[in-house]
Formats: C-alpha cells, structure tokens, sequence
C-alpha cells in the first residue's frame, strides 16, 4: 500500500466545504465525498 508523502504545502479550501470520508479498520479510505476527492492530493 502507499503511503502518503508529506510535501509541506498548503492547499487552499473553500470555508464551507466539508471534507469527508470513511476508512476501513486498516486505514484504507471506504468512502470520500466530492470536496474531498477534488482536494486529494493523490489524484
């Protein structure tokens, strides 16, 4: 599995978007809703 990279940057999000998602009990991401996925820095 991959794991994410620490790249110390900043990435602006709109004030009223809720990022959301779900893991399962390993950590892996079950669910995400689209504010989330768009901010992703694994796209």
């Amino acid at each position: 599995m991959n794991k994410p990279i620490p790249n110390q940057k900043e990435h602006a999000v709109s004030a009223d978007a809720f990022l959301v998602s779900k893991t399962d009990t390993h950590g892996k991401i079950t669910y995400c809703n689209e504010p989330f996925f768009e901010n992703c820095w694994c796209q």
